[in-house]
């Protein structure tokens, strides 16, 4: 196919924490497209209150390494 990828990989970086509790409800909503007042909504709230510490910054998924970000590119011939 002579397509030859490229991979380039960033320094890993801390993820950001949400700033507080109704943020990270409003934003994990939105993401997987979950209405409010929902059977989906209480699973949604019951694994955040197992899943998510408070910190200093805002709340983030206990146990949580830092993300790595890559770019993968090519020039096709």
């Amino acid at each position: 196919m002579g397509v030859y990828p490229n991979l380039a990989m960033f320094a890993p970086e801390p993820f950001r924490a949400l700033k507080d509790w109704q943020t990270a409800l409003t934003t994990l909503r939105q993401r997987m497209y979950v209405d409010p007042e929902t059977e989906a909504d209480a699973r949604l709230q019951k694994a955040m209150h197992a899943l998510l510490e408070k910190r200093p910054d805002g709340y983030a998924m206990r146990g949580i390494g830092p993300g790595r970000l890559a770019l993968i590119s090519w020039r096709p011939e």
